[in-house]
């Protein structure tokens, strides 16, 4: 399967994406998890708020575990489990160049 089709899988089949979806970190961490991001002497942290509305907001960050050295890395982040604009570049140009081409037939070409 291509990088592009793999990652919205994997992601789909642990992480409800819907636009409407509330946030799970815990589903969303360990999908990072079994796509090899690591954390090192980090965790995931939520702190809440009022909202001033009657209600709380939901704030994730990480936080330090133990010390760490300044200049230390805390996350790798394999390159397969970024989304990029290279990725979707080398996915997609099959089928733009396929549609440039039926529309260049067509006479709709600039």
């Amino acid at each position: 399967r291509s990088p592009l089709v793999r990652l919205h899988s994997s992601v789909a089949s642990v992480v409800s994406v819907g636009e409407d979806a509330a946030r799970d970190v815990g589903s969303m961490d360990m999908w990072a998890t079994n796509v090899g991001i690591q954390r090192d002497g980090c965790d995931l942290t939520a702190t809440y708020e009022d909202d001033g509305y009657g209600g709380m907001t939901e704030d994730w960050s990480l936080v330090t575990s133990q010390p760490i050295s300044a200049g230390s890395p805390v996350l790798f982040v394999p390159a397969d489990a970024i989304l990029s604009s290279g990725i979707i570049r080398n996915e997609l140009y099959t089928f733009l160049s396929s549609a440039e081409a039926s529309l260049t037939d067509l006479g709709m070409e600039k």
